[in-house]
């Protein structure tokens, strides 16, 4: 979810000035002594527990949900979580998530002394935002004749808007803060988890779990502000540079509207083209998307000072985007080959055999796993190049191909064609991100990491697909397979080990 700039790009006259100052690279590291790669792990570590803690209170979310709810009005809940953050998307455009993230650490490392009144006035606009987008929401559902369900739905998800922008996670990123974000997250989940078993059982309806799943955005918003209030001062005002801040903000957010609406236009179109049953039916298989594309979201803030600090042609700068290639590989290649061998058994598994007939959908979103994490990694690549423009221009395309796409397949392949378009979104951003920085990218560095995830997968592709040519049970299969998987590997190096110093607060 990614919104860093770094100077020292090759020459370019259709690169975007970045906003932030140019900051000399630091200076190469001896092979021995690279701090950053210490700092990379370190933040990493505490970022995937704070990223998988919040993805995972959302997957429950939805797996409570889905049990919880009639089918239609699981397909009105998956409709109205959607729409709320589309909407969103219009309040991000005053201050920008990941633009407030990198003035705030610009400002942080160049006047320290300045930092608290500029966290104080990014937080002032995001709210003043999120107050009118909440107050024309509440408006229009005084006046629209909604069904019943639907209304409740939008209502509870009304919550969201000023509970997220109250919940200041970019400046907690800003300063490196991934413990503190970890902490929020935790407490948040930790209450989504007490609503779901003990009130959404007692009041099964979309409204309700909507509000739930809003509130926890609340829970998280108190932890955090009490944590910056107590470490550093937070003036909150608004102040003259507002309109500023806003014109510059406004880049990434057009970036941010391509590649977040990629993300939610699927169900928005399903969930206005196809009938309740059948959006419930992708809804399913979409949220289980979602979750585990949003969950490579732990990579990118903590890479993005790696690439902001490096150029391109450098150890650091081709090192970096090599390990993280592996990475996404290692976790995108066993997602799709799960989701493509195993689908029905998955949505039986997670959200119970009333879903079983989405399985069309989450073999067609297997493919998307790999795709879409590739795809982000060349995304935040060039935002560290400065190429916000280029963001919005690619994801533009992107989001008119799904949409376009999607209107057309739709009528004849019903959901299953929207995810085609979604399928399509993801190709067409890949390869524009690729040819555009094709000069820059560490091609070879890339092709020697990328070996041993290839590798390491067709063997788990062929005892998977044994497994099941077997009929062996769906659950034992993944599970070990799994499980041996992991461990072969951290044996063979592919993934970073993690000792003890890593936790420990910088």
């Amino acid at each position: 979810m990614s919104r860093s700039a770094a100077s020292g790009a090759v020459a370019d006259p259709d690169r975007e000035p970045p906003a932030l100052a140019a900051l000399p690279p630091a200076a190469p590291a001896p092979a021995a002594h690279r701090p950053w790669v210490r700092r990379l792990a370190r933040s990493l570590a505490w970022n995937a527990v704070s990223e998988f803690t919040a993805r995972g209170a959302s997957l429950w979310l939805s797996f409570a949900c889905a049990r919880a709810l009639p089918v239609e009005a699981f397909g009105r809940f998956a409709y109205a979580l959607a729409l709320a953050q589309y909407v969103w998307l219009i309040g991000d455009t005053v201050a920008n998530g990941g633009y407030a993230t990198r003035e705030l650490a610009r400002v942080a490392h160049e006047n320290p002394g300045a930092a608290p009144a500029l966290e104080g006035r990014l937080l002032a606009m995001r709210l003043a935002a999120a107050a009118i987008l909440t107050a024309v929401m509440l408006a229009v559902l005084a006046l629209a004749r909604l069904p019943a369900d639907l209304h409740g739905a939008l209502a509870g998800a009304s919550v969201f808007f000023l509970a997220y922008a109250a919940f200041p996670d970019w400046a907690l990123r800003a300063h490196e803060d991934f413990r503190g974000l970890a902490l929020a997250n935790a407490a948040a989940a930790g209450v989504l988890l007490a609503g779901t078993l003990f009130w959404l059982p007692r009041h099964p309806s979309a409204g309700v779990a909507t509000a739930l799943w809003a509130g926890s955005f609340a829970v998280a918003a108190a932890i955090t502000l009490v944590r910056t209030a107590r470490r550093r001062r937070l003036a909150l005002r608004g102040g003259d540079p507002l309109a500023s801040h806003t014109n510059r903000s406004f880049v990434f957010s057009l970036g941010a509207i391509g590649g977040i609406g990629c993300a939610q236009a699927p169900m928005l179109l399903v969930g206005s083209l196809a009938t309740p049953l059948a959006a419930g039916l992708f809804g399913a298989a979409y949220r289980f998307l979602l979750v585990v594309i949003n969950g490579f979201s732990v990579l990118w803030w903590p890479l993005m000072p790696v690439l902001v600090r490096s150029r391109p042609g450098e150890r650091d700068f081709g090192d970096a985007l090599a390990a993280m290639t592996s990475v996404v590989l290692l976790l995108g290649l066993p997602a799709l080959l799960a989701f493509t061998l195993w689908p029905r058994e998955l949505l039986t598994l997670a959200f119970g055999p009333r879903y079983a007939p989405g399985a069309p959908v989450l073999r067609i979103a297997g493919l998307v796993v790999p795709l879409f994490a590739g795809t982000a990694l060349l995304e935040q690549t060039s935002l560290a190049l400065g190429g916000e423009g280029v963001r919005a221009r690619v994801n533009a395309a992107a989001l008119a191909v799904l949409v376009g796409l999607g209107l057309l397949l739709a009528p004849s392949r019903g959901p299953a064609g929207v995810a085609l378009a979604l399928l399509a979104a993801y190709a067409v951003s890949f390869g524009a991100y690729a040819v555009r920085h094709h000069a820059v990218l560490p091609w070879s560095a890339i092709a020697r990491r990328a070996r041993g995830p290839l590798a390491l997968n067709a063997g788990l592709a062929i005892a998977w697909c044994t497994a099941r040519a077997l009929h062996a049970p769906a659950l034992p299969a993944l599970v070990v397979a799994a499980a041996l998987y992991l461990g072969a590997a951290f044996a063979f190096g592919l993934l970073p080990r993690i000792d003890r110093t890593t936790w420990v607060a910088s």
